[in-house]
């Protein structure tokens, strides 16, 4: 945040947001995602356009005709500060709009999962709201809450912030939808990276593939879990 054309000074352009994406979904973009991201001295003079971006992410995932999970990873160092028509004069006021953007997604069924850095538990003197809260109901609202008092992930440097992501990973792609419910004692043989994978009872204890509990999917565990993100 914001976008590239924010500048080195404030306010001018301080809440300006991309109106295309950098990167479109899509497989092996990790090299096109790192190009597009700014480098790690810029210096950036900008607000928080939240809701802008999200609407921007969640429609492209709206004009994907797909039965792939969609979701969002929202990170944030703070509360969206760009509400429309709000300048640096009035004090950037919150933008609620960013709830609404997420409610709006989780209901076309995009998941936001949400993790805030370095996210103050005190009321912010400009946007009149406490970015914490704020990040909790944005965070319900996305459809991925976490337990406890913090229902985003919050997290204070750089290894806690990749610990976050590669948590989020690990919740996906391993649960495949059959389109169909089957017979659980049915046998069946499952490769994974060209390896075949044992179907298993306990996937909190073993690795391989088990069917789901709504009869309709299957999920892989463990090492098969791993496997299978690592090589598609």
């Amino acid at each position: 945040f914001p976008a590239d054309d924010a500048g080195e000074t404030f306010p001018e352009g301080a809440c300006n947001s991309s109106t295309q994406l950098d990167v479109a979904v899509g497989p092996s973009s990790g090299a096109a995602i790192m190009s597009a991201l700014p480098a790690a001295d810029a210096m950036t003079m900008g607000g928080t356009p939240a809701s802008s971006a999200i609407d921007l992410a969640a429609d492209h995932l709206r004009a994907i005709d797909s039965d792939d999970p969609k979701l969002m990873v929202f990170v944030t160092d703070g509360a969206a500060n760009c509400a429309p028509g709000s300048t640096a004069a009035d004090a950037f006021v919150y933008d609620e709009g960013l709830q609404e953007a997420v409610a709006a997604a989780n209901m076309d069924g995009i998941t936001t999962y949400v993790v805030g850095i370095q996210i103050d538990t005190e009321l912010d003197p400009f946007t009149g709201v406490v970015a914490s809260e704020q990040l909790n109901e944005v965070a319900l609202l996305g459809g991925a809450a976490l337990d406890g008092d913090d229902k985003f992930y919050s997290v204070e440097d750089q290894a806690a912030l990749s610990a976050a992501l590669d948590s989020i990973t690990a919740e996906l792609g391993c649960t495949m939808d059959l389109g169909e419910e089957v017979d659980p004692e049915r046998e069946a043989s499952l490769k994974v990276a060209n390896e075949f994978t044992d179907q298993i009872a306990d996937c909190e204890s073993e690795d391989g593939w088990m069917y789901g509990a709504d009869g309709a999917s299957i999920q892989l565990c463990g090492q098969a879990c791993s496997d299978f993100q690592a090589s598609g």
